[in-house]
């Protein structure tokens, strides 16, 4: 622990609170001789958050200028290391020692709960790697998905989901979130898209039929049913009347770089968009609907 490291972390404004709470962290584990080499599953512990959450906020403190991350890879064995947090205010900040870039998927990748001291010691025989938002692959390919996709998998909390279904009367939590527990992270967010989906359904199909959306919830199946079975796959891919970009059978999105969510998505990859021989580009609804809420 570094008093210097921790008073530093607290002076810094204009941070989101986990952002900060991250930050403080990282230099919580600051070692003055040795530097600053946490896992990402001990700040995810630590922080309370995923470890896509823990990319994200990461990505957000580089960019502001308060950490660097060096990527290390053992001269002989050839295995990654953990990473090392550079924090802005050490002398050796802007001088990093730049062999490669890797992507954040291989970051992810670090062995868990090594020891801070051991890891100390390893970083004098490592070769430290710079990391950048704009990342390339392990293998030296671009990595054209970004940070924003890795982002979208983290998983969404059950009372948003449950507070955007379209319930039926007397609802059964209990079943709902077991069929939602069963989700993975990266299926909770295409749920949570098809429920925001279903739910504009069901207000229009009674609309169409001319009945009260509120009394035809009784003729809706339960959230836990819905999971279970899968129709929220379904959902998905739903025709809607007020749907700006109706999915493709497939959950895929096409658009022209003029469209509100072409530009949405853009500013969320920051980064231009590359275009096919249509002079359109495909998305994944997910990702339309993340960028949506980020606007």
């Amino acid at each position: 622990m570094s008093h210097k490291a921790t008073n530093w972390a607290i002076e810094q404004r204009g941070l989101k609170p986990i952002a900060k709470v991250l930050l403080w962290r990282l230099a919580d584990r600051h070692n003055p001789d040795y530097g600053c080499f946490p896992d990402q599953a001990s700040l995810a512990h630590d922080c309370e958050i995923s470890r896509a959450s823990v990319n994200r906020y990461l990505n957000e403190l580089e960019e502001r200028g308060l950490i660097r991350r060096e990527q290390r890879i053992h001269p002989d064995t050839k295995k990654q290391m953990n990473t090392r947090y550079v924090l802005a205010f050490e002398d050796d900040f802007g001088t990093p020692d730049v062999a490669s870039r890797v992507s954040d998927s291989d970051t992810e990748n670090e062995p868990s709960r090594v020891s801070e001291n051991a890891e100390a010691v390893s970083q004098k025989q490592g070769v430290a790697v710079s990391q950048s938002c704009e990342t390339l692959t392990s293998k030296g390919t671009s990595n054209l998905t970004g940070n924003a996709l890795r982002a979208a998998s983290e998983r969404v909390d059950f009372d948003l989901a449950w507070k955007a279904f379209p319930h039926r009367p007397m609802p059964n939590r209990t079943a709902a979130v077991k069929a939602w527990d069963a989700l993975s992270d990266e299926e909770t967010v295409r749920c949570f898209t098809a429920i925001k989906r279903f739910a504009r359904w069901h207000v229009e199909d009674s609309e169409a039929r001319g009945v009260d959306p509120k009394a035809q919830l009784e003729f809706r199946p339960g959230m836990g049913r819905w999971i279970g079975t899968g129709a929220w796959v379904e959902a998905l891919t739903v025709p809607l009347k007020s749907d700006p970009v109706p999915p493709l059978a497939n959950g895929l999105v096409v658009l022209t770089p003029d469209h509100p969510d072409f530009i949405a998505v853009e500013r969320l990859r920051g980064r231009k968009i590359p275009l096919g021989q249509s002079g359109r580009a495909t998305f994944r609804i997910e990702e339309i609907e993340q960028a949506r809420a980020a606007a």
